[in-house]
């Protein structure tokens, strides 16, 4: 539960090193820029601002790989120098490919035209004289497309128009045809057809001939443009198996300039030297100062974080590779404070644990097993790895349980094997085992918020936050108020003592109250007087809001401790739903319908109940332990790098 330790960098040199400094500090993925403030700049530094020279030559080489279809990814470029031939090089593929795609483009308008036209020309087959000698006719007003069948039945209704309409072409649904009309008419004959959903087709002027001649030459002249596309296709197919690989180095070589290049707003200059300052992983500091040892000009001096105070430090997660995955919630809900700790093996165990209780059963366990490996493998996504967590937790529970694919009652010669066999197999759908696993997600509840607390506690003391470590809900008076009365409870259950006497109900519940309801003027008085409250501001007291904030706070030990019986209650659904599977395939014993309803039961369970259990563990990470002593506004560790491929990270 740790993170990362930070060393802060202070990096001077002269500035001419100060390019290839940058390329070492990318390219080594563990140096965190910062700005440099004020102090630096009173010396007479200011700050770079000038536009990246790479920006154009890149933005070329993107498209081209865009337009060749090449996907970018890292190539080995360390070899290749960026020279006037290489430039020239990306400007002349630029023009060529550009060129070439935009005549693919007119290419495949054209033929797509031609087509759309000789589909149109097809429907006049039946004509015998010229086509463009019907369209240039001077006293009457010649136009062809097509109505719907129902329309054209209704054209009759319009004999005593001036027009003439000749069908030349059928099918189920349309009638295409050609309509004249004298020129006076033509804008009143054109209404008619209008209301008759008469749709015009126009024909090209390049149609010349008759329909036979016009099929025939447009045909020829597509088979044609085809030949032209294919031919420049081909070209640059041909140029892309042959560039490709220069072409990403290119690529990668431009990325990496580019990408440093920006990173130079995070440097001052001034009397030709040059200042950048930043984080560095701890571990890896000896390291990161090597690496400009053969550069006379750049000093490196580091210090440890706590000894910086113009910068806060940022977060770098330290997981063991069991509760790594569990980052990702962590991450979700905001990284912790650079001083605080790394819940993410905590919640990963609770979690675990949580789902085991509520989704126990061998089979289904070792399936959600099976689907976390594919998941990650297929996908990577790093759910897949914690279902394969959770699932070793639910393949136990299952054990625990005697539970199956939803068969009750089996492992039984196992635990008699190890000695266990009185104890289980645990049925939970028996009524005294129902009401111990309520009971026992109660006791669990409890701890995991009792522990929550008491990580708070030292959290707070670790900051110097005395006040919030004693006054606070989550503090010590609020474990002795939680504490004190649960214990008392237990001991008057269970042992049948009562100490709800009047000292230990002063002692362990009214004076913890009082303490937590005047908090805020406590914590302001304890933390002015230890000098621990320089820099945030004291919260003002309302006796108001603190009645209603310890009215919400009495309540919410009650409801967040409540809320854990949801793990035994999903664990009894579970079991129950597995028992109705079960019941409806015994009622279809011997025959095919048996193992088909288990396993669409199996199947609908480990969907539906599987989500409900991962999403109310989730809850209960947020609600019940995060509330408690987490604080999300830590800095994430952002190293400088560069991205040759994209969605990666």
């Amino acid at each position: 539960m740790s993170i990362d330790k930070m060393s802060f960098v202070n990096i001077v040199g002269k500035i001419s090193d100060l390019d290839e400094t940058l390329v070492r500090t990318v390219q080594c993925e563990m140096f965190h820029p910062e700005n440099v403030e004020n102090d630096a700049k009173i010396d007479g530094f200011t700050n770079l601002s000038e536009p990246n020279p790479y920006t154009d030559v890149l933005n070329k080489i993107n498209q081209i790989l865009f337009m060749l279809n090449i996907k970018p990814r890292f190539e080995d470029y360390h070899s290749l120098e960026l020279d006037d031939g290489n430039c020239r090089f990306v400007d002349e593929v630029f023009k060529k490919i550009t060129s070439d795609t935009n005549e693919i483009s007119k290419l495949n308008v054209m033929i797509d035209l031609m087509n759309q036209s000789l589909l149109q020309i097809k429907h006049m087959s039946k004509l015998s004289v010229n086509i463009e000698n019907i369209f240039k006719a001077k006293y009457v007003d010649v136009r062809f497309g097509r109505m719907p069948i129902d329309s054209y039945l209704k054209s009759s209704y319009f004999s005593n128009k001036l027009f003439f309409f000749l069908p030349l072409d059928k099918s189920k649904d349309f009638c295409w045809g050609i309509y004249i009309t004298p020129i006076k008419y033509s804008t009143e004959t054109y209404n008619c057809f209008k209301s008759l959903y008469f749709e015009e087709y126009c024909i090209p002027d390049y149609v010349r001939g008759t329909p036979q001649f016009a099929i025939s030459n447009i045909e020829a002249q597509i088979e044609e443009e085809k030949t032209n596309l294919e031919h420049i296709k081909s070209s640059i197919d041909a140029f892309k198996d042959k560039n490709s690989k220069h072409l990403l180095q290119l690529y990668c070589k431009v990325k990496m300039l580019h990408d440093t290049f920006e990173y130079r707003k995070f440097a001052v200059v001034g009397r030709k030297k040059f200042h950048i300052n930043g984080f560095v992983p701890h571990s890896n500091i000896n390291t990161f100062v090597k690496m400009f040892d053969d550069m006379s000009g750049v000093v490196v001096e580091s210090l440890s974080a706590e000894e910086n105070n113009s910068h806060t430090p940022p977060v770098k997660l330290k997981t063991c590779w069991l509760f790594k995955p569990f980052e990702m919630y962590v991450e979700t809900y905001g990284l912790p404070r650079y001083k605080d700790l790394n819940p993410s093996s905590y919640i990963g165990l609770v979690y675990c644990i949580l789902f085991g209780i509520m989704f126990g059963d061998v089979g289904q366990g070792i399936v959600l097993f099976i689907t976390g490996l594919l998941v990650w493998k297929l996908k990577k996504n790093v759910i897949g790895l914690i279902l394969t967590r959770c699932s070793v937790f639910s393949v136990l529970c299952g054990l625990a349980y005697g539970s199956c694919f939803g068969f009750e009652g089996l492992f039984s010669n196992f635990w008699r094997m190890i000695g266990l066999g009185s104890i289980f197999p645990f049925n939970i759908l028996e009524s005294t085992n129902s009401m111990k696993i309520l009971m026992f997600s109660l006791i669990l509840g409890v701890a995991i918020i009792i522990i929550s607390m008491i990580i708070n506690i030292f959290l707070n003391l670790k900051n110097h936050k005395i006040g919030n470590a004693l006054f606070s809900n989550n503090g010590l008076a609020g474990l002795t108020v939680y504490g004190g009365s649960l214990i008392a409870m237990i001991l008057m259950i269970v042992l049948s003592i009562n100490v709800f006497n009047p000292i230990f109900i002063v002692c362990a519940i009214v004076f913890p109250l009082f303490v937590i309801f005047f908090s805020k003027p406590l914590s302001n008085a304890i933390d002015k007087k230890l000098n621990n409250n320089n820099k945030e501001k004291l919260e003002k007291f309302n006796a108001i809001d603190a009645s209603f904030d310890m009215v919400d706070i009495i309540l919410s030990y009650f409801s967040n401790t409540l809320s854990f019986l949801r793990v035994g209650g999903l664990a009894l659904s579970h079991a129950a739903l597995m028992l109705v599977v079960i019941k409806f395939a015994h009622m279809a014993a011997g025959t095919l319908l048996n193992p088909i309803i288990i396993i669409i039961g199996n199947v609908f369970v480990i969907g539906l109940e599987g989500l409900m259990v991962s999403i109310q563990a989730l809850r209960l990470i947020f609600y019940e332990i995060f509330s408690r002593f987490y604080n999300s506004d830590g800095k994430p560790f952002k190293p400088a790098k560069v991205v040759f491929e994209k969605n990666s990270k």
